[in-house]
């Protein structure tokens, strides 16, 4: 187990202390629907908030999805929702 202090509350990888589920970047590319390798260039280009864990990266998605939205906002729909 790895502790991780994020915004003052504590936080061990693969054990939920907080509210906090992460996500693997296979994971949140599903989610979001693009590819894994998109996910990687918004990585690059400092449009995701993610956390580095020694090798691993994971992305809390309310983080990401505020991320989002602050840069795409009116563009943004909740999950499995489809524009008319």
């Amino acid at each position: 187990m790895i502790p991780l202090k994020m915004a003052g509350e504590w936080y061990a990888l693969g054990v939920e202390i907080g509210v906090m589920e992460l996500l693997t970047k296979g994971q949140l590319s599903e989610h979001i629907g693009v590819t894994p390798r998109t996910v990687e260039s918004w990585m690059r280009d400092g449009l995701l908030p993610y956390i580095k864990i020694r090798r691993s990266v994971r992305f809390d998605l309310p983080d990401v999805m505020r991320a989002l939205k602050t840069r795409h906002g009116r563009n943004m729909e909740p999950h499995g929702a489809s524009v008319c």
